[in-house]
């Protein structure tokens, strides 16, 4: 009873004379004796300077996750090299024919091997110029620009192979110390087959 009594005087004494009280005080009087407010049994509270910075750690990580994606992206976009088309359609345009073969001379530049496949999907190879009545005839459609050939080695000191692996005969001679062959303005010289030139396709036409 004396608890309550003193209980009902500090509400008392926060009313006025018209009995207006002050009900926020009342409300943290009748908490009780553990002194804990309405508001405190609740549970637990998060303040906004903990959102925000929740919220500024998730979208760092997400810029940065982003980032990561993009540069792997560019990075693969840059290890991929394409010479040129492959399509059927493309195989079709702008091959010189003879009697007996038919050359396609790109107008966009190649390592080696990207030029080999390029010929390969177009149902030929690389020119390896077999004789020099041939050779006569690449010469005056080459203009100045240096195209790769059909012809390449292991190392350095050993015999040169056309694309299929077959030995070259050697009726001209290569210069230069590369690993894969390529015709430039007066001679055929060698070089690294990860370089970029154009490229010569030939194909055997059947049934001529």
């Amino acid at each position: 009873m004396a608890d309550e009594d003193r209980e009902e005087r500090k509400v008392s004494s926060n009313c006025d004379k018209q009995g207006n009280c002050d009900w926020a005080h009342q409300e943290l009087i009748s908490s009780g004796p553990s002194g804990m407010t309405n508001a405190d049994k609740g549970g637990p509270r998060f303040s906004k300077r903990s959102v925000i910075s929740g919220a500024i750690i998730l979208m760092t990580l997400l810029i940065v996750a982003i980032g990561f994606i993009i540069f792997q992206a560019v990075k693969l976009s840059h290890c991929q090299v394409t010479p040129g088309p492959s399509d059927e359609s493309s195989c079709s345009q702008d091959w010189v024919k003879t009697a007996t073969a038919a050359y396609f001379f790109s107008t966009e530049e190649g390592d080696w091997n990207s030029s080999q496949n390029y010929c390969t999907s177009c149902s030929g190879s690389l020119v390896t110029i077999d004789n020099q009545q041939e050779m006569d005839f690449i010469m005056r459609k080459r203009g100045l620009a240096e195209y790769w050939l059909g012809l390449w080695r292991e190392k350095l000191q050993q015999p040169w192979k056309t694309p299929n692996g077959s030995p070259f005969n050697n009726w001209y001679t290569i210069e230069g110390g590369g690993l894969c062959a390529y015709l430039n303005d007066q001679v055929v010289s060698s070089t690294w087959c990860s370089n970029n030139r154009y490229w010569i396709c030939k194909k055997v036409l059947h049934g001529t």
